[in-house]
């Protein structure tokens, strides 16, 4: 895709199709300067619901529907003629279409992340297959942290629909390689489309390659890795520099199964963890520090994070995430 830059509605857009739409989304992008009102309505339109990537690959029904209506509560405001193609574009935003399955879209540098998620398995317990902000946070901390990744092997536990993982992959770290693991069959092939979504979007080439696949300088693959039965699987040989995970403190026995598997892959090593959590119950998040001091783990430092306009991709929340830095405590001498 071509470059983008902060005065671009897709790019302004962009920093809030993860979330509600809010006023002053709408206040900025009517409030770019042209001179032609009409024309400058359906830029607008043509720079965000009638986008290509949208209309292929569409985001929340009623996000769009909320949009447009701000949209054009804010021009009648001004004392402008709405244009048609505006109240067109909101006809056509169908009312009651099933919204469980729908697209996000992460704009990073010149180039989007487009996640394919599915809400209607939250209320099973199958949380994989959407986004959840600590994802969001962990992202924005591998990017901001480039050279503690930068030609080394990673892993993710929990990875769900894959943002963290493919915002490191299409960004310039480079890591030797990047490996994608949870144990949902589900999520496991919601994982695949949204990597080889992703590849297509991102290279000329139409080919998609079976895993492990090769992006620019990084090997990238997938795991099916059980937490609870992770000694099974023979993962300490394997070569990792840096374990990764985001939102997996929620249920303290999905807790307890993942510092048991921290503690499998990291044993005495120097290997280090980052882990971003969500505050959502201190309780929760102090039963996680008592686990993993019982499995020789332990938090070196926190870092807190809220929501920043500054941030290479963009969330919104009054809940801050906790980035955790863990190690083990009985670290090998040698």
């Amino acid at each position: 895709m071509s470059s983008t830059n902060q005065n671009d509605p897709i790019y302004a857009w962009s920093r809030g199709i993860s979330d509600r739409p809010r006023q002053e989304l709408v206040t900025h992008l009517v409030g770019l300067d042209y001179d032609n009102c009409c024309e400058h309505q359906n830029f607008i339109l043509n720079s965000t619901v009638n986008n290509p990537i949208i209309q292929k690959y569409p985001i929340k029904k009623s996000y769009q529907k909320e949009f447009l209506k701000l949209f054009i509560n804010k021009i009648e405001k001004d004392y402008l003629e709405v244009s048609d193609l505006v109240y067109e574009a909101l006809i056509n935003i169908l009312p009651n279409q099933n919204e469980d399955v729908h697209f996000r879209h992460f704009l990073l540098a010149n180039r989007f992340i487009s996640l394919k998620e599915n809400t209607c398995f939250i209320s099973q317990g199958t949380t994989g297959l959407f986004t959840w902000q600590a994802g969001i946070a962990l992202a924005n901390w591998c990017l901001e942290n480039s050279n503690l990744l930068k030609g080394k092997h990673i892993l993710e536990l929990g990875c769900g629909s894959g943002l963290t993982g493919l915002a490191v992959i299409f960004s310039s770290i480079s890591p030797k390689s990047y490996t994608f693991s949870d144990c949902h069959p589900l999520v496991l092939e919601n994982l695949q489309y949204n990597i080889r979504l992703n590849f297509t979007l991102n290279s000329s080439s139409e080919l998609l390659h079976s895993f492990p696949l090769t992006i620019g300088s990084s090997e990238v693959k997938i795991l099916n890795i059980d937490w609870e039965n992770i000694d099974q699987l023979e993962l300490q040989n394997e070569d990792t520099d840096l374990i990764l995970a985001a939102d997996v403190i929620y249920d303290p026995n999905l807790t307890q199964s993942f510092c048991k598997a921290l503690s499998y892959l990291i044993g005495s090593s120097k290997k280090q963890a980052i882990v971003a959590c969500t505050e959502r119950d201190p309780i929760t998040f102090k039963k996680f520090k008592e686990l993993l001091g019982l499995y020789n783990l332990k938090i070196i430092a926190e870092i807190q994070r809220t929501a920043s306009s500054e941030a290479a991709l963009f969330y919104s929340s009054d809940k801050p995430v906790i980035i955790c830095k863990i190690q083990s405590c009985i670290l090998n001498s040698v």
